[in-house]
């Protein structure tokens, strides 16, 4: 019901918060709510997350955030680059394969990360993620389902309906393969292991460039 629901958001937005992957939970609410309701809540919990952790560290913890991650070189040229290019340096951020935390708490510190602007790159990032995750619950359950019903002793007319949401789905024994959201699927994955790391890499390779030319070009002012 709507409370379950509510509750759902709430835990999600605690564990967002926290920063451990959303990965599981997300999923089991596209199995447990169906899609629509799914992403509703994976959405709104996610978000809602993100910015109570961007709350928490730019209200009561940027100190301690920042004496953390002071020593990190990377998150330095980071916040070096905020400065001109806002929007675009979250969102590489977001892909980024630095772990939720550090994300969500790091961009916190950052001064030119306006509250639209993490909101904006964290919905652009998460979103589309969300959306392979609860349809990858749903069109698990589905399949449970389905085998569940050709299991029975009584069989089932092979136009019996099979009430998925705001879908219909009619098949008496399996479903066919959902090929959109296999290939989904691989995508994020393939995109999780290589596509992210070598973005990444690109990128410290150009922010440490610019940050050379630009201490190049302060000497040559000096002299």
């Amino acid at each position: 019901g709507h409370k379950g629901l509510i509750y759902y958001i709430i835990f999600l937005m605690i564990w967002e918060s926290i920063g451990i992957s959303t990965v599981p939970l997300e999923t089991a609410a596209g199995m447990i709510f169906g899609v629509q309701k799914g992403l509703f809540a994976n959405g709104i919990g996610r978000l809602g997350g993100a910015m109570v952790a961007y709350s928490l560290g730019r209200i009561f913890f940027k100190g301690y955030v920042r004496s953390k991650l002071s020593d990190n070189e990377i998150l330095s040229l980071v916040e070096k680059s905020m400065t001109s290019r806002p929007l675009r340096t979250s969102l590489t951020m977001k892909y980024s394969i630095f772990p939720e935390a550090i994300k969500n708490y790091g961009l916190s510190i950052m001064t030119p990360v306006k509250p639209w602007i993490f909101a904006l790159a964290t919905f652009i990032h998460g979103f589309p993620f969300t959306i392979v995750w609860t349809n990858l619950g749903w069109d698990s359950s589905m399949r449970l389902k389905v085998n569940e019903m050709a299991k029975r002793a009584t069989a089932t007319p092979e136009d019996d309906l099979i009430d998925a949401g705001s879908t219909m789905v009619s098949s008496p024994t399996t479903l066919p393969p959902n090929k959109l959201l296999g290939v989904a699927v691989v995508f994020v994955t393939v995109w999780g292991i290589v596509g992210s790391p070598a973005i990444m890499a690109l990128w410290i390779r150009d922010l440490r460039k610019n940050h050379t030319n630009e201490k190049k070009k302060e000497e040559k002012r000096q002299n």
